[in-house]
């Protein structure tokens, strides 16, 4: 007769340890990965690993890539709410993930019941939410046919609810998803917003600097992919220091504070940031503005740049720029 071998609590939880997988503070990974699957199977060997795996997956796994990954999810987080406490060891609840990624494709996105789902688990986790990258192919919808109107206002109605939420990556392409616009007011929709990231953005747009210029909390923009209209080159220091910071010129100089600014694009872009007279526009050194040159891999400079923008955000690596 064998006997099965016993193997030590402690030597069983760092087992464990060793099978999370490595990255950044606040990375999201696809559930669907071989190592997430493997913690996955650890949340059911005991009630000593339920915790600590479940607690990874709640914190680095909510990777909502699906209509069938989101309605689950939000089947889940109604159920949270009925299971007794004392059934399952204590652990971060359901309804306080912090991270979450979005991310449908073309299909998927025009359907109204898919938007409704959407807001749904947006107002379900609510004030809970910090980082949101939502990378859904609007854009392409939007340059093809019109969107129906209410397939954005009912986006806004769930983004509404993220009211602590303070880093947001998108690809834009609703007007409630596109933090540059002069018609969205950042400002009181999320209050607590720090750090940005948005692709194909107009760095002429006024909207973009008064977005993010007069915010208090942004202190670190990502434009991905930037082009320009009827210009050359964006001075970007004169827009924020010698105006929008300025009460010469109408500005307001409470909301001056430590600003970086990085412009992304691909290597073989031509350079459209001037900084003539940078000393002169941010003569308190405030505003750090720097490029990054995206190496080419694939025909398509949009393709890349973008690929480069959601890969960095899930990483939780485009910050260090």
């Amino acid at each position: 007769m064998t006997r099965n071998l016993y193997i030590p609590l402690e030597i069983v939880l760092q087992i464990l340890e060793t099978s999370i997988p490595p990255g950044e503070p606040n990375r999201i990974i696809d559930v669907a990965t071989p190592e997430v699957q493997q913690l996955v199977t650890w949340t059911r060997v005991c009630r000593a690993t339920y915790e600590p795996a479940t607690r990874f997956l709640r914190q680095h796994c909510v990777h909502l890539d699906s209509i069938p990954r989101l309605q689950k999810f939000l089947r889940c987080l109604n159920y949270s709410k009925t299971v007794e406490a004392g059934s399952l060891p204590k652990t971060l609840p359901l309804s306080a993930v912090s991270s979450i990624y979005l991310g449908l494709n073309l299909e998927e996105i025009q359907s109204i019941r898919t938007s409704a789902l959407v807001r749904d688990v947006f107002l379900e986790l609510g004030s809970s939410v910090r980082r949101l990258i939502v990378d859904l192919p609007f854009r392409r919808i939007a340059m093809q046919h019109s969107i129906d109107a209410h397939i954005d206002q009912v986006f806004s109605r769930g983004l509404q609810a993220l009211i602590n939420l303070e880093e947001f990556v998108t690809l834009g392409g609703l007007p409630s998803l596109e933090f540059w616009r002069s018609e969205l007011n950042v400002s009181r929709i999320w209050p607590k917003l720090r750090k940005v990231a948005g692709f194909s953005i107009n760095l002429s747009d006024e909207g973009l600097w008064y977005n993010v210029a007069l915010h208090r909390n942004i202190e670190h923009l990502v434009v991905t992919r930037p082009y320009l209209l009827r210009v050359q080159t964006w001075n970007i220091k004169q827009s924020i220091g010698s105006e929008l910071w300025n009460p010469e010129f109408g500005g307001d100089s409470t909301y001056a504070r430590p600003l970086k600014i990085v412009i992304v694009n691909h290597e073989f872009s031509s350079p459209i940031i001037d900084t003539e007279n940078g000393h002169i526009h941010d003569s308190a050194g405030l505003l750090d503005v720097s490029s990054v040159e995206i190496p080419m891999h694939a025909k398509r400079v949009d393709y890349v740049c973008r690929e480069w923008l959601i890969k960095t955000a899930k990483e939780d690596t485009i910050w260090g720029y």
